[in-house]
């Protein structure tokens, strides 16, 4: 069987709020999702506002349950600094403002993830729609385009299939010159009704024989090449976008050509080419876009050795169509990156285009053709709701940050008015006790002081201003070097460092220079001990004792003059004891008796004074 252990009972005052707290919130978050998500739904009915109005409204609830779980924690750490008893030395004080940073460096990394994410979401979203869009224009165009293409290979093969041509070209060959107004005129038919630049009839070699609409010059090696296949194959082809120099200026040529029905046997074959108008059809299908743009355009592109050939002329270059060619080599570019290896059609490219500028595209080939269709436009316009809706995002994520910082900080203002009112009331009691111990110190006759490990003054009473004539506020904070002599205030300072070193309490007497001249001083040193009971200063109690010193000085001079005089005295005595000794020796000497008695001890005797002589 496994033991159960038992979980200590919560108090019931602790369990309430517990449940509280608890019912609050499941309350709030209920109301929250079932209120806010139809609010948005009618508010707004854009997609991509509905979806910044999310994005938001789950900022707002993280910054409120945020919040509230900043207020538990507060409450908590309150309590747990009250009962610990920390409110004497400041420790409450600090853990709160601990707490408080701590909170607030939550709060920030909290939202800076929200609104990063909700950046992301937007670039993400944006970014979605800018390659749909790309991808829906870049189709549009190409099916446009080939579209286009097919038409005119339509109308080339119901040319190259007219009964008109195939009778009347030998009887113009033969001189018939109404023939040739004919064939001319039916040329012409082609060339109008169908709007192409020019209508040509070539031979087998791609000699051009007859030609309406477009001026009269040779045939291009590409038109030859172009009439000798479809004559080989007998089937309507196109050739190439291809410049040609003649007529002047420069310019881009695109021709449809098919074989004419086929000839009675021993004629000449030849073909019907038709000339299509390319500045029309970069008109209708290339120089347009969708919806108004400053920076969106269709380029139609194909590789020209090792090189990228621009077909159009580019919207922001002033370049002829075929005029812009670039290297593929070129680092970035988004039309080199359509015709390297390995690229997928239709998947959105990001680089740089013609002018450098950055750019987003897609592009798709143009069937039947080496064409590429790229539709791009440049970065800044088609992400510029994705900057606009970072912008809102940070805004509001700093302004929720900022309402709940200045929230958290009042909830702790207001912890911490109580705490410092608790504070007020001891320091009250405090300030009592140390007036009267401030009135004591000013009131006494004895210089009272105190010094910090380094000698600064940190207390100094009045009696010792009266003593050095310095006044409190032009001592505190200096040392003992604006008070005396260097040699006395290095005396003093030695004796300071003994009672700090040494840890215990002595007494020196200083003679010190003063405003009255120089004074001797008994101080009785102590250390001060800090909150670890380590040594952080001196504190000193210094007596005035010159009078008492100049009397105990008078008093050893006059033992001095006593003595001295008594040594005087004594010595006269001892010299006339000699004298009467020797004149008892001289009167024995004479056999008479002595004049001068003395004891036994060889002293005279006093009681019985010497005859008078004569």
């Amino acid at each position: 069987m496994c033991a159960i252990v038992p979980t200590p009972a919560l108090p019931r005052a602790t369990l309430a709020a517990i449940l509280r707290a608890t019912l609050l919130y499941a309350v709030f978050a209920a109301l929250w999702i079932l209120l806010s998500d139809s609010a948005v739904e009618r508010l707004f009915a854009d997609p991509a506002s509905r979806q910044i109005a999310n994005t938001l409204k789950g900022l707002a609830f993280v910054a409120i349950t945020t919040l509230l779980l900043f207020f538990l924690l507060m409450r908590f750490a309150a309590a747990q600094g009250a009962a610990a008893k920390l409110g004497a030395d400041g420790t409450v004080r600090t853990a709160a403002r601990r707490t408080l940073f701590a909170g607030i460096g939550l709060l920030a990394l909290v939202f800076v993830l929200l609104a990063a994410d909700g950046a992301r979401k937007s670039w993400q979203r944006n970014r979605a729609a800018a390659d749909a869009q790309l991808q829906s224009v870049a189709r549009l165009k190409a099916a446009q385009l080939e579209s286009w293409l097919a038409e005119r290979l339509s109308d080339v093969r119901m040319a190259g299939g007219s009964s008109t041509f195939a009778p009347l070209l030998p009887r113009w060959r033969a001189g018939d010159a109404q023939a040739r107004q004919r064939l001319l005129a039916r040329l012409e038919d082609y060339r109008a009704t169908y709007r192409y630049h020019g209508a040509m009839l070539c031979d087998a070699a791609g000699t051009v024989l007859l030609q309406a609409g477009a001026p009269e010059h040779g045939a291009s090696e590409v038109l030859r090449a172009a009439v000798q296949a479809a004559l080989a194959s007998g089937a309507a082809l196109m050739t190439d976008i291809y410049p040609m120099a003649e007529p002047s200026p420069e310019h881009g040529h695109l021709d449809f050509v098919a074989p004419l029905a086929a000839p009675a046997p021993g004629r000449q074959a030849a073909a019907v080419v038709l000339r299509a108008d390319l500045g029309d059809l970069f008109r209708r299908h290339l120089q347009t876009w969708p919806v108004p743009s400053e920076s969106a355009e269709t380029l139609l592109i194909r590789r020209d050795g090792d090189g990228v050939r621009y077909l159009n002329a580019p919207r922001h270059r002033s370049e002829a169509p075929l005029g812009l060619r670039l290297p593929l080599a070129r680092a970035g570019l988004i039309e080199a990156q359509v015709l390297a290896a390995g690229h997928v059609p239709g998947s959105l490219l990001e680089g740089t285009d013609y002018r450098g500028m950055p750019v987003l595209g897609v592009a798709l080939p143009v069937a039947g053709t080496p064409w590429w269709i790229v539709a791009k436009a440049d970065r800044r316009e088609i992400l510029g709701a994705a900057y606009q809706e970072t912008l809102w995002i940070a805004v509001a994520s700093l302004l929720l940050w900022g309402v709940a910082v200045i929230f958290a900080a009042l909830l702790l203002q207001r912890r911490e008015l109580r705490h410092a009112q608790r504070q007020r009331r001891e320091q009250d009691e405090r300030l009592h006790a140390l007036s009267l111990l401030a009135a004591i110190a000013d009131n006494s006759a004895d210089a009272i002081f105190a010094k910090d490990r380094q000698g600064r003054y940190l207390l100094f009473n009045q009696a010792a201003s009266r003593f050095t004539g310095k006044t409190e506020a032009e001592v505190l904070g200096r040392d003992d070097g604006v008070l005396f002599p260097p040699e006395q205030a290095a005396l003093v300072q030695d004796n300071d460092r003994r009672v700090m070193d040494e840890n215990r309490q002595l007494s020196y007497e200083e003679t010190l220079a003063t405003p009255a001249g120089p004074r001797t001083f008994l101080a009785v040193k102590g250390p001060l001990h800090g909150a670890e009971g380590e040594v952080i200063g001196m504190f000193g109690i210094s007596r005035d004792i010159s009078e008492r010193a100049l009397a105990e000085e008078q008093l050893r001079r006059g033992n001095d003059e006593l003595q001295r005089f008594n040594r005087a005295m004594v010595g006269r005595e001892l010299e006339m004891v000699r004298l009467k000794q020797e004149i008892n020796a001289m009167a024995r000497t004479l056999g008479r008796a002595p004049p001068y008695p003395f004891t036994a001890a060889g002293e005279e005797a006093k009681e019985n004074p010497p005859p008078e002589q004569a």
